[in-house]
């Protein structure tokens, strides 16, 4: 097999959806509308990469259209759009280090005189040349000890603001809480400073504020997929969803997730929201992403029979007896083939998912935990260079390497999986 299309260390893989076709219409309809509703939230995740990504990605897909397709400049562009789209934005999706583009100076000072393309080449040359980037940071994400970790972190959550800042301005801002079921504050803002006034202003992501145009786009779609829900669970977890929407309430997402976590019996599984606060470099904004499956009925068995035997598992951790459950509650695991994908999660997948990430919601009402079956087999089915790098040439076809070290990978992955949905919400204890 090969890739469907490769520039130099990078590979885009086709998913495998066979049996998405033997989804009745209904179904059908139901992840088309949650799919849509997943891809309005992209540009919501572009922003939040670095505010470079909605002034450098427009210009280049503008002169991607109108450049002569013979040019040097053309091939530029599209190579430069290719790395940028698979890295979802200037930053390498993995290091987290900022992304050389095939750009040539000397090309974009020629494209000046071309009417349909001036302006978009004068802002490339402004902003990738002569300021480098617009002065970002070198990195993403910074988290080490002895820095001011906001200012050199090129995410988009801040604007002109200190650590000292922010941690100040959260700790006067937010609601205190006498009990442990405290709502995610801050997972769905942005913080700007007025360096005229010294004031901080709070955009949160909701209809009527950040981002809004693409968040009634979100709704507008999630209101359409209530009507071909599968039950009444899933259409509490739909409905509750697009309540914080609307709100913007780091309380309404809570609710959400518990309907969501509830939802344990649906063939169509989906993600959507601002979920994972690893780029946020002190671990409170989160990340949009949206994932839209169907569960894959073969490897959701295997998957249960660990499930199945959790206790066994609770039982034999080598923690003290004090913090083990007598009965291991709320536990959910299924395989799922993945057929959209959006924002943080897009395009390169994780091979497992275990959410809420809310560790009173996970002590309470338990966890879901799934594995992507066909991101999983698509790794698997293509020569992915790192086991050339791993094994020498005479052992590249051995059949135990292409058969039981994914086998082996898979069972570890269930295994985290499962465990994980154990282990955390014993991090309050």
């Amino acid at each position: 097999m090969t890739y469907s299309e490769r520039l130099n260390d990078i590979a885009i893989v086709k998913l495998d959806t066979s049996g998405f076709s033997s989804l009745d219409s209904r179904t059908k309809r139901l992840a088309y509308h949650l799919s849509e509703a997943g891809m309005w939230g992209k540009v919501i995740g572009l922003s939040q990469g670095s505010a470079a990504n909605l002034v450098v990605i427009p210009a280049l897909i503008h002169m991607y259209k109108h450049l002569d397709k013979k040019t040097e400049a053309f091939k530029q562009v599209r190579d430069s759009l290719f790395i940028l789209f698979a890295h979802s934005g200037v930053y390498h999706t993995t290091t987290g280090e900022k992304l050389t583009l095939p750009l040539d100076s000397e090309q974009f000072e020629m494209l000046r005189s071309n009417a349909n393309c001036s302006l978009a080449a004068a802002t490339i040359e402004v902003f990738l040349f002569e300021n480098d980037f617009y002065n970002l940071p070198l990195y993403r994400t910074v988290q080490k000890d002895g820095v001011d970790v906001v200012k050199q972190s090129g995410v988009g959550f801040y604007a002109g603001l200190t650590t000292e800042e922010v941690v100040a301005f959260r700790k006067e801002t937010y609601p205190k809480h006498d009990n442990d079921e405290i709502p995610p504050y801050g997972f769905n803002e942005r913080l700007l400073k007025n360096h005229l006034t010294g004031e901080i202003k709070r955009e949160i992501i909701c209809a009527d504020g950040l981002h809004g145009r693409y968040v009634k786009e979100i709704i507008k779609e999630l209101k359409l997929a209530l009507n071909y829900t599968e039950n009444e669970k899933q259409h509490a977890s739909i409905e509750t969803l697009i309540t914080f929407y609307e709100t913007g309430d780091a309380a309404d997402f809570d609710k959400h997730c518990v309907a969501w976590t509830q939802d344990q019996d649906s063939s169509i599984y989906f993600v959507n929201g601002l979920i994972e606060s690893y780029k946020d470099p002190l671990g409170v904004a989160c990340n949009f992403e949206s994932i839209v499956a169907f569960k894959d009925p073969a490897q959701t068995a295997k998957v249960k029979r660990i499930i199945d035997h959790i206790q066994w598992f609770e039982d034999n951790l080598p923690f003290d007896k004090r913090f083990k459950k007598d009965k291991a509650v709320g536990l959910s695991a299924s395989s799922i083939n993945v057929i959209s994908m959006a924002g943080e999660t897009s395009p390169v997948l994780p091979l497992g998912i275990n959410l809420p990430n809310s560790d009173w919601i996970r002590k309470k009402f338990g966890s879901k935990s799934v594995t992507l079956s066909n991101v999983d087999s698509s790794r698997s089915s293509y020569d992915v260079p790192l086991t050339k790098a791993l094994y020498l040439d005479k052992y590249q076809d051995l059949f135990f390497i292409r058969t039981y070290m994914r086998l082996l990978v898979m069972a570890q992955v269930r295994c985290w999986m499962a465990l994980t949905a154990m282990f955390c919400p014993r991090i309050t204890l």
